[in-house]
């Protein structure tokens, strides 16, 4: 382990803001994460999860799959449908 007497007083200040700023977001983060928990935890977003459910059941799917978003992406339904493939082969010369 080192000392003291090894780090530079510049260095020496730098870590030591930088653990603060670290320990702060740290800090941050699991309070958001709590605040998450709690509100998945919530009544109403058990109600908002079923409703989606309703949702996804009564919205007919298209013919060949779910298109081309991810499921739980944030964006993933906001997309038009992928295209389908064309069952055509380019040979280039």
């Amino acid at each position: 382990m080192t000392t003291d007497a090894f780090i530079p007083a510049a260095s020496r200040e730098l870590i030591h803001d930088l653990n603060q700023r670290y320990r702060a977001q740290w800090d941050r983060a699991e309070r958001l994460q709590a605040e998450l928990n709690d509100i998945k935890n919530s009544r109403a977003w058990i109600i908002f999860r079923w409703l989606r459910a309703l949702r996804r059941l009564s919205l007919p799917s298209p013919p060949w799959g779910e298109g081309s978003g991810v499921r739980g992406s944030p964006m993933g339904s906001s997309f038009a449908p992928a295209k389908r493939p064309r069952r055509e082969v380019c040979y280039v010369r």
